[in-house]
Formats: structure tokens, C-alpha cells, sequence
């Protein structure tokens, strides 16, 4: 149950936050991920977990780089995910674990990695990107990055944007989640009548 609505959220979320033009990545860090193709197609992107933690492999060389995303709430804004990419297309997908818990997602690591020399810092959000809460969907939507930032595709080929879902509330609010996030994709989509 709980990951038929992960991927329904997910699903609401790349329609809502679609770029014009250009290939949108749409992840979380428990391996369901989608990419909408520049010609409008949608394909699961392929990962691996091995070795440790979890992988997305993009297709395209992106620029190197780390974005590190923190907490919104609190002055002490702490580290909560790292998204990785590599020069070889792929994104390595860090989230911290919970002290005394069992990992949730296949990129709970008990111990966030050091950041690399180049990052970007970020705050949680939710998908209209506005800040996120605990109690709501949140991660990172509509990232298109600059040329030469963390995940940017290659000059001359058409711009990439990455929503990561970070963190989903519990079971009993997903219906209204679910509810709130359609409503607000068909008010958004709808147009007067003629």
C-alpha cells in the first residue's frame, strides 16, 4: 500500500512541477523513480544498490557535484539528504537515518558522507516550492541546474529538472495528501470554457 502511494505522490508531483521542455527526473530514496523524455514519454530510470547505498543511473554525463538538502524547520537547520551525481550519469542518493531505527529506504546510511568541494546547499521544499513540512510531502522539486552545477547536463543538450522525494507522511494522511495534491493539479490545469 505504502508504495502504490509513494507512486501515485510521485506521479502528481512530475505532472505539477513538468518543465516546458527538457527531461524531468522524478526519485525517492526507496528506488521508485521516472523520467520524463524530452518528447514526452515516461520510463522508470534504472538502479542499482550495489555497492551501497542507492543509485539512479540518469543516461547523460552530468556535472559532478553534491546537493546537500537540510531540514527547513528550527534555527539549527540540519543535513538531511546528499544527491550525488557523478561525471558517469549517475545520482548516489544519501538520506540519514533516525537514531535507533531501522533504515526506511534503500539510502538510509547511518552516517551522512563529507560534502564534496563543489555543492549547493539547499532547504527542503514541497512541490510547489514553497518549504516543506514534516507532516507533508518534501524533498527537492523543480531543480534545473545552471550549467556547470551539480547534475547539469552537458552544453548543447536540452535542460534537466530533478524532483526528490525526501520525505512522505505517515499512512493516515495520505488520503488527504493524495486529495489536496489532484484537486490542486486540476484547478491548476483547468480552463474557462469558450
Amino acid at each position: 500500500m505504502k508504495s502504490l502511494v509513494i507512486s501515485s505522490i510521485a506521479l502528481i508531483v512530475v505532472l505539477w512541477v513538468r518543465p516546458v521542455s527538457g527531461q524531468t527526473f522524478t526519485f525517492d530514496e526507496t528506488g521508485r523513480g521516472t523520467e520524463i523524455t524530452t518528447s514526452g514519454g515516461t520510463l522508470p530510470i534504472p538502479f542499482s544498490t550495489t555497492p551501497a547505498p542507492l543509485t539512479y543511473h540518469l543516461g547523460y554525463a552530468s556535472a559532478p557535484g553534491d546537493i546537500l538538502i537540510l531540514e527547513p524547520t528550527g534555527t539549527n537547520q540540519a543535513l538531511s539528504d546528499i544527491l550525488r551525481f557523478d561525471a558517469n550519469g549517475n545520482v548516489t542518493v544519501f538520506s540519514d537515518m533516525e537514531p535507533g531505527e531501522a533504515p526506511d529506504g534503500l539510502a538510509d546510511v547511518p552516517v551522512l558522507p563529507a560534502p564534496l568541494p563543489v555543492s549547493i546547499t539547499v532547504l527542503e521544499n514541497g512541490p510547489g516550492g514553497s518549504p516543506g513540512s514534516e507532516s507533508g510531502i518534501n524533498g527537492l522539486f523543480g531543480y534545473t541546474p545552471a550549467p556547470g552545477t551539480p547534475g547539469a547536463s552537458p552544453a548543447g543538450v536540452a535542460p534537466v529538472t530533478f524532483n526528490f522525494v525526501s520525505d512522505v507522511p505517515e499512512p493516515s494522511s495520505w488520503g488527504l495528501l493524495v486529495l489536496g495534491l489532484g484537486v490542486a493539479l486540476l484547478a491548476r490545469r483547468r480552463r474557462p470554457i469558450a
